[in-house]
């Protein structure tokens, strides 16, 4: 998708502030504070705080998992499945953001802030993980389902056609070619190859006008919420919504064929040839980024470990004793769990053999519910078996329990699932070719 001036505006200045921020963030932080103080001391009544904590699980967990209800009651799931994906990316980069950052939160630092229920806050603030995460989810909602028409379902937008390849046998020798030569054995193949009709885009209208208001608005609102109750300042939300930015150019624009053409890269078969080169690599950057926050945790512990034990004494004195050894690096690093969900997704669609992205319109509403239930108790069970594993820390915490946890369910709903339900009775029409066949000898000369 080509970027429209807008977009290029908002990549401009995101850029820039972000850049202004690095001088900058400790007086923008200091100045926030001074205005949190009196916002609270005017507006400290019970009737305040909650409407801003409304206001503030707008933010989070309402707005992301809106993605979550399509994807489990649509019959046709791609769009929804898109978005989910874009969203597990999306989650990783703010945790990865956090850790690099490092920045307290005003509650940490000023005694005198106060938090307002929100003592589960314990991650780094700086950026906001609210701002990015609403900012995001508003403007990739409001793509897929506002401003592009995805009226037509993914059965009547993939195309399939087949083009011819030529393919070449280096082993295979004759008693025409020079000895010691490799005789060239060329074969002329057939290869299927699905492409995804692109979306219309919907004219400008009243509706596609009171969303985007309506969504910026509340995105705003998400941000003063979160310098109301002492869990962020200023600057922290507009560089939120910086990377929120920059991230959404990055992925439902530029990334967003290519997220497509992988997804039936793997549903039409081709990729089957391959498949243990595209494992190792999937792997391998799995593991790197899975990897990646721990040692620049590693990296900064020491330069940072005198400003933990200050703001770890202003979260004791307003909130408790915290039973966790480091709840600040801890629930940092656990956001960048997300990264399990689109290599499960990606290396799920490798070896399935059930089109998870549609539902059977013979299917009845009986056999759906049943689906459901059979599908959140197996989920259920698979994360309940990982989480209570043994661990010796939160970074195993992170890399065994929780990692794991994720990236089995995904499996599961790919892999296991599909043959549960085709034992139950529960499962009918749309499957994947099982043979590879992907490419299919034309002629041999």
């Amino acid at each position: 998708m080509k970027l429209n001036y807008l977009s290029l505006v908002g990549l401009a200045l995101s850029c820039l502030y972000i850049v202004i921020s690095i001088f900058t963030m400790d007086l923008q932080f200091d100045a926030s504070n001074q205005l949190t103080r009196k916002f609270q001391q005017q507006y400290g009544s019970v009737a305040y705080k909650t409407i801003f904590l409304i206001i503030t699980y707008l933010g989070f967990p309402v707005i992301p998992c809106i993605p979550l209800i399509p994807l489990l009651v649509l019959k046709d799931k791609w769009v929804p499945f898109k978005i989910c994906f874009l969203f597990a990316l999306a989650s990783y980069i703010i945790g990865l953001n956090k850790i690099i950052y490092g920045g307290p939160r005003p509650w940490w630092a000023e005694a005198d802030i106060k938090v307002f229920m929100q003592c589960s806050v314990t991650d780094y603030g700086r950026p906001s993980g609210h701002a990015f995460i609403s900012l995001y989810a508003f403007l990739v909602l409001f793509q897929y389902y506002i401003y592009e028409d995805h009226s037509k379902s993914f059965a009547e937008r993939v195309l399939t056609h087949e083009i011819e390849i030529e393919d070449y046998d280096y082993e295979r020798s004759s008693e025409e070619s020079t000895p010691g030569t490799p005789y060239l054995d060329r074969q002329k193949k057939v290869q299927k190859v699905s492409t995804l009709q692109r979306p219309e885009i919907l004219e400008w209208s009243t509706r596609k006008t009171l969303w985007l208001a309506t969504g910026i608005i509340t995105c705003i609102l998400i941000g003063i919420s979160r310098i109301y109750l002492g869990a962020h300042s200023f600057e922290q939300i507009l560089l939120g919504w910086s990377y929120g930015i920059i991230t959404y150019i990055v992925t439902a624009h530029w990334l967003d064929g290519k997220i497509d053409s992988i997804i039936l890269y793997f549903l039409d078969g081709r990729h089957r040839s391959r498949n243990l080169q595209i494992l190792i690599m999937a792997t391998t950057f799995y593991l790197l980024a899975l990897t990646l926050p721990i040692i620049i945790l590693a990296a900064t512990d020491s330069a940072r470990a005198a400003s933990k034990q200050f703001w770890l004494a202003n979260m004791i004195k307003q909130c408790g004793i915290y039973t966790e050894h480091n709840p600040i690096d801890a629930t940092s690093l656990y956001l960048c769990v997300t990264i399990a969900l689109p290599f499960a997704a990606v290396i799920g669609l490798m070896f399935a053999k059930t089109n998870i992205m549609i539902t059977s319109e013979t299917l009845g509403l009986t056999k759906l519910i049943a689906r459901k239930l059979v599908a959140a108790l197996m989920f259920t069970a698979i994360a309940g078996v990982f989480i209570n594993l043994p661990k010796s820390g939160f970074v195993m915490f992170y890399l065994v329990n929780l990692n794991l946890s994720l990236f089995f369910v995904v499996m599961a709903g790919y892999l296991l699932l599909p043959k549960v339900y085709g034992w139950m009775r529960l499962s009918e029409g749309y499957h994947l070719e099982v043979t590879d066949k992907s490419t299919r000898l034309l002629n041999d000369d």
